[in-house]
């Protein structure tokens, strides 16, 4: 197998200091074949200009003006700026703590995996805590995702083949059907210890956003991957 080309992909949206932070653990990546895709909904150009500050040509920069504020329209169209052979999802509050991140994921794709689980940790923006060391797993015929048991992770935890997107119908729970899409194509992922992702947490994310409408949010996304895999 050829040293995979990967993709990391940041979809953002009007944070700089958290885009900023993001960008910054990939890269510091001792892996080098890679190129970082980042994906902005801002309505100002903040973080286009600092990105055009540090000058890096592994930076790819798309100023995304469609579906402005929808996180799963614009991580797609972080990944259709792909070039990679994998791509590495990214959220823009979370970072890869470890650089040996990327490295430890591509040994695994070099074994013959074709998709790849890393443990996480969160971080709390408002209190700076660092709390739930997660390992992650896969339950059986992997049908819990479609109830929205997510024993995976996010999306950040994921390193996975080139082309894959996120279903746009899916609001609450697209990490779940994503998980469950890879499970059901490509069986069951390679971990990663360690817990070198670190996801952040707090008023700020899109879960907290979405918490008055989780439970009809969720039943929805229920329905729609019930009858999508006729389960």
């Amino acid at each position: 197998m050829a040293i995979p080309f990967v993709s990391v992909i940041i979809p953002t949206f009007n944070r700089k200091e958290l885009c900023k932070k993001a960008a910054a653990s990939v890269l510091k990546q001792t892996y080098k074949n890679l190129e970082l895709v980042i994906s902005d909904h801002s309505i100002n150009d903040d973080i286009k200009e600092y990105l055009e500050s540090i000058n890096d040509e592994n930076i790819i920069y798309v100023k995304n003006e469609n579906d402005r504020g929808l996180q799963v329209e614009n991580m797609n169209n972080a990944v259709n700026n792909c070039s990679g052979d994998f791509i590495k999802l990214m959220n823009h509050d979370d970072y890869m703590e470890s650089t040996d991140t990327i490295q430890e994921g591509v040994k695994l794709l070099e074994l013959g995996y074709q998709w790849v689980i890393y443990s996480c940790k969160h971080f709390n923006y408002e209190t700076e805590e660092m709390y739930y060391f997660h390992n992650p797993r896969i339950e059986g015929d992997g049908t819990h995702f479609l109830d929205g048991l997510n024993y995976a992770g996010c999306s950040s935890v994921g390193l996975i083949p080139k082309n894959v997107l996120l279903d746009v119908n899916v609001k609450y729970m697209a990490d779940c059907e994503l998980w469950y899409r890879l499970f059901t194509e490509y069986k069951h992922p390679a971990f990663v210890g360690g817990h070198k992702i670190v996801i952040g947490t707090g008023n700020h994310t899109q879960t907290n956003k979405f918490a008055k409408n989780k439970s009809q949010m969720l039943r929805d996304d229920i329905n729609y991957c019930k009858i999508k895999y006729k389960k």
